[in-house]
């Protein structure tokens, strides 16, 4: 009686099921900028972390790359209707694309083709235009502690200004030395309200929490 050989009917299953090696993934590139960049040339201010592009404003309004979060209301103001909060810093014109530190009005305003599109005060966001925003939208129920964590342990920091924090990997919006709004990987985080004059779009995977 013959002894039949298993071994090479055993290779041959192995070779066929076991899938191909798969090549070495490439190295990750080293983390871009976090920076503030004026688009002249596509008409909008980009906000980079670490070379993301997270957040972009541009005549059309407020275009988040990933979630939305906020210790106050979100409102939508229907228009061009003003709010208590709004009438406290209006839009004015500006001639260029770019970021404005409005010391008098405490407010940092940004500006597209001298359009203010987006102002920033102490009561929290305002966008003179859409808001849009891919991932999520949350209510707080309060100060959010990520943006809390954020603020600079500076008490005596009373600036208005805008900080591009490259150890944080962070874009910081200060109204009198508070940190109002907080731009980090995974979007903007507003320790007040926000309040958009156009209209709100989630976008076809946003939701709202």
């Amino acid at each position: 009686m013959r002894r039949r050989s298993f071994v090479l009917p055993l290779f041959l299953l192995l070779l066929l099921t076991t899938p191909p090696a798969l090549a070495a993934a490439p190295s990750a590139s080293a983390g871009g900028k976090t920076e503030i960049v004026t688009d002249d040339k596509a008409h909008a201010v980009r906000f980079l972390i670490d070379g993301k592009d997270i957040l972009t404003v541009d005549s059309r309004g407020l275009h988040v790359n990933g979630n939305v979060a906020y210790s106050g209301v979100i409102t939508l103001g229907g228009g061009a209707a003003p709010t208590p909060a709004a009438a406290t810093v209006p839009p004015r014109t500006g001639a260029k694309t770019g970021i404005v530190t409005d010391e008098k009005a405490h407010a940092v305003r940004v500006f597209i083709d001298g359009k203010e599109v987006l102002t920033v005060d102490s009561g929290g966001l305002h966008v003179h235009g859409e808001l849009a925003y891919s991932g999520i939208i949350t209510d707080t129920g309060g100060a959010d502690p990520a943006t809390a964590a954020m603020v600079p342990p500076d008490a005596a920091h009373r600036k208005t200004e805008v900080v591009t924090d490259g150890k944080a990997h962070v874009v910081r919006f200060l109204i009198d030395g508070k940190n109002v709004l907080t731009v980090d990987s995974t979007g903007p985080h507003v320790q007040g309200d926000v309040v958009a004059y156009s209209e709100i779009d989630t976008g076809s995977t946003g939701e709202a929490r």
